[in-house]
């Protein structure tokens, strides 16, 4: 502090940016959900829905067929044991084809 701000950050920073970048590191990748999304709404196409096409197969192993929908458009249709990884396996898909 008797050296000035300009010192005190300069301190700071060498004596910290190392461990607190190993603690912080980088954030994570959004989900595919979340990535879609992203483009969708940057290209000014709005806000996708999801859209439950099939579901089959016996109870203890129900199976979800899902299709991701912008407007009147099919972008991607996923397949998954859960109707939320149905989704993500649409969005996946739909990301292959913007």
């Amino acid at each position: 502090m008797d050296r000035g701000a300009e010192a005190a950050r300069h301190f700071v920073h060498a004596t910290l940016a190392g461990p607190m970048a190993d603690v912080v590191g980088a954030p994570p990748a959004p989900d595919a959900k979340t990535e879609l999304q992203i483009r969708l709404q940057a290209a000014g196409r709005g806000l996708p829905t999801y859209r439950d096409v099939a579901d089959y197969g016996p109870d203890h192993e129900k199976r979800f067929v899902t299709e991701v929908v912008v407007g009147d458009e099919a972008l991607g249709r996923g397949e998954g044991p859960t109707k939320r990884m149905a989704q993500a396996a649409a969005a996946t898909a739909a990301l292959g084809t913007l």
